[in-house]
């Protein structure tokens, strides 16, 4: 059975704008939140240009497993806050959006942190979408189970198209060469774990907090590779003859905003730099054999 919530919309290519999609729906299919699997979280903050399209590119997914959508309004001083609560209403979405609304800006890796320790079990898988972003197609989260349904796997990255321009993105689409993990030379190597990534939040909640933290507080930038770092390095093979719990999909299954005049790579590069070289900088982890 396909779970769904819009009346579901073929789209034409990747690179096509949700935004052109029908907004009707059908009945929302309510599910206690004991069973849902995945949870789209969304940190967002000042946009409220892309909030609408970017929540229904979640809302609209087809899985056959009930999902969660959480969404993090940072204090922005825009209408995002009310247009995710809006959009919500408007179309009986309480069942399964949460939409958080912090009190002062905290930041990124902060709303990371503080979403996936509070509100997420363990078990259920983290799908990691910004608030300017899309997912590339209604059926990203069918093609996240096929993945997942090999308990082996923990995490996965993969390939992304740039929006709207529909380029493709060459650094956001490759895998990590076997060598490298093997070799534990992941801090070493060019950070290619990009979009779309996901992960079970267990694994993330393994991350120390310190290893987190720049200059006494959470990571102001480059804050996918604060934690997708560690997380890669506890999914690597224990033995040469060990399990690699992590996975790239070479499908496109993100379209990345290259658009957003607030792109970190655009206003603090120099500060994106920093924290990434201090990143490379911390404590390797050690393989994991199992989750528990």
């Amino acid at each position: 059975m396909l779970y769904k919530t819009f009346s579901l919309i073929v789209l034409l290519g990747i690179s096509t704008s949700l935004a052109q999609a029908t907004d009707q729906f059908d009945q929302v299919t309510t599910h206690s939140s004991t069973d849902v699997e995945f949870v789209i979280v969304i940190p967002s903050y000042k946009n409220e240009e892309w909030a609408v399209e970017n929540l229904r590119s979640a809302c609209q997914q087809k899985s056959s497993r009930p999902f969660q959508v959480i969404c993090i309004n940072d204090c922005s001083p825009d209408r995002t806050g009310e247009i995710m609560d809006n959009y919500v209403k408007k179309h009986n979405l309480e069942s399964f959006v949460t939409v958080i609304h912090n009190k002062e800006n905290v930041g990124a890796l902060t709303n990371w942190y503080n979403t996936i320790h509070s509100y997420i079990p363990d078990h259920k898988i983290v799908v990691n979408l910004d608030g300017d972003d899309l997912l590339a197609h209604d059926e990203v989260l069918l093609t996240l189970e096929k993945y997942y349904s090999d308990p082996d796997i923990w995490m996965t990255y993969g390939s992304a198209i740039a929006h709207p321009s529909g380029d493709y993105l060459p650094f956001m689409s490759q895998g990590i060469p076997d060598w490298v993990f093997s070799k534990k030379k992941i801090r070493e190597y060019l950070f290619v774990s990009q979009h779309l990534r996901t992960f079970k939040a267990g694994l993330f909640k393994k991350i120390k907090k310190e290893d987190l933290m720049y200059k006494g507080a959470f990571a102001p930038a480059a804050v996918d590779m604060a934690f997708m770092l560690p997380m890669l390095e506890m999914c690597s093979p224990s033995s040469t003859t060990g399990k690699n719990h992590s996975i790239f999909i070479p499908e496109a299954l993100y379209l990345y905003r290259t658009n957003n005049p607030l792109n970190l790579f655009r206003i603090r590069r120099k500060l994106q730099k920093d924290v990434d070289n201090f990143i490379r900088t911390k404590e390797p982890y050690e393989p994991l054999e199992s989750l528990g």
